[in-house]
């Protein structure tokens, strides 16, 4: 781990950064080696890529930000495997998550990510919430998988033949300023998307697991990756931009009907993590591999091209918002 003055390369983001970590919690709870020895659980060696890898993966420190906005309900529930439902935020509306990771040390090597989830519940679908600042409170909740490309063909498969996450190698570019993060993501010289998310907002501490859900042949898998961060919370996500370029997955996000404001951001200020197996919580009758390059069918699941209907944004080439 590095040290305070050594965060991200700024002193200014070192001062507000060792600030923070003093008000919410002591730097030996959150930083030092007794969290991955306490929260490890099992060990265990799998086979990927013609590599031996040790689970669960320790994730030491990253640079994380998210903006959650909305998407039409129905299109969003179509991509979802049987006995998951996305969350109900009333008006046909569900919530749609977009990380930019960039991990800067892991038990599996620096890469880069970009995640696309749409929270749910397994199980029964919940009742409509007012906010989504309540979704993590339902029961059953979790974040269904669309899609995550990373830097690197280890973590690609590792993630595909471990979990079933729908990863792809991509093109990434991660930039951390006093101001801002930021991820430009490609594939092939075609443009997927950009995402700013400011450097601000309430502070929170947050010692959740991260829950996650994929389909693995046809195991729905259950992921409960014990997790410590400090973020911070900007209501409405001003400042949040967002463009999206060109690529079949972008022109998904549009056809999902993906809103031109976000309902709020979030920007790590710490984060460590564990990510070991998953757990069978279900079966499919189709399990969902989302893009992969090359493949005639883009997105979505196997043997089926998936029909996305719903509201479009109403910016549609790019869609730009602020």
């Amino acid at each position: 781990m590095a040290d305070d003055d050594s965060f991200s390369g700024s002193p200014l983001l070192s001062s507000v950064y060792g600030a923070v970590r003093r008000l919410l919690g002591s730097p030996s709870e959150v930083d030092g080696q007794r969290f991955f020895s306490r929260a490890a659980g099992r060990a265990e060696t799998v086979v990927a890529g013609g590599q031996s890898v040790q689970l669960p993966i320790q994730y030491r420190r990253a640079d994380v930000f998210t903006a959650f906005f909305t998407a039409g309900r129905d299109a969003v529930a179509r991509l979802l495997p049987g006995g998951l439902h996305p969350v109900n935020m009333g008006r046909d509306r569900a919530p749609l998550a977009i990380s930019g990771v960039n991990y800067l040390d892991t038990t599996l090597g620096p890469y880069g990510e970009v995640a696309i989830n749409v929270p749910c519940t397994h199980g029964r679908p919940a009742p409509a919430i007012v906010s989504a600042a309540l979704q993590t409170f339902l029961p059953g909740f979790g974040f269904f998988v669309v899609h995550l490309p990373v830097t690197t063909p280890l973590a690609d498969e590792v993630g595909r033949s471990v979990w079933g996450y729908p990863k792809f190698v991509a093109d990434m570019s991660f930039e951390r300023t006093p101001g801002y993060q930021r991820v430009r993501l490609g594939e092939g010289g075609s443009e997927i998307l950009s995402l700013t998310v400011p450097q601000r907002g309430v502070p929170v501490r947050d010692n959740r697991a991260w829950i996650t859900y994929a389909t693995r042949e046809h195991d729905l898998l259950r992921v409960t990756a014990p997790c410590r961060s400090i973020y911070q919370v900007l209501p409405g996500g001003l400042g949040v931009r967002l463009e999206l370029g060109d690529h079949r997955i972008a022109a998904q996000l549009h056809r999902l009907g993906i809103s031109t404001r976000p309902l709020f951001s979030l920007n790590y200020l710490y984060f460590a993590a564990l990510l070991p197996a998953g757990e069978t919580v279900d079966e499919v009758d189709r399990p969902y591999r989302g893009h992969r390059p090359g493949a005639r069918d883009p997105v979505g699941r196997v043997d089926t091209e998936t029909q996305l209907t719903g509201a479009p944004a109403t910016e549609q080439a790019p869609v730009v918002w602020q």
